[in-house]
C-alpha cells in the first residue's frame, strides 16, 4: 500500500506513472483508494487519520488531469 500522506512516496508513484506517460498511455483509472484497504496495523505519515489518506489519494489522482476515472 502506498502511503500518500507521505509526499515522499506520492512522488514516486506518480513519476511511475509519468514513465508509462512517456510510453504513451496517458489515461488512468484509480480505484480502491478507500480506507478499508488499509490494514489495521498500517501506520500513516505523521499520524494522519484515514480520512486524511483518502483525500491524498483523490488530490493525487487529480494531478493527472482529465484522463483519469477515479472510484
Amino acid at each position: 500500500v502506498i502511503d500518500f500522506t507521505n509526499p515522499e512516496a506520492t512522488k514516486w508513484f506518480h513519476e511511475q506513472l509519468n514513465k508509462l506517460k512517456e510510453l504513451g498511455i496517458f489515461a488512468f483509472k484509480f480505484d480502491s483508494g478507500e480506507v478499508t484497504y488499509l490494514t489495521k496495523k498500517f501506520h500513516l505519515m505523521n499520524g494522519e487519520t484515514p480520512s486524511a489518506y483518502l483525500n491524498k489519494y483523490i488530490e493525487m489522482a487529480a494531478e493527472f488531469g482529465d484522463a483519469i476515472e477515479v472510484r
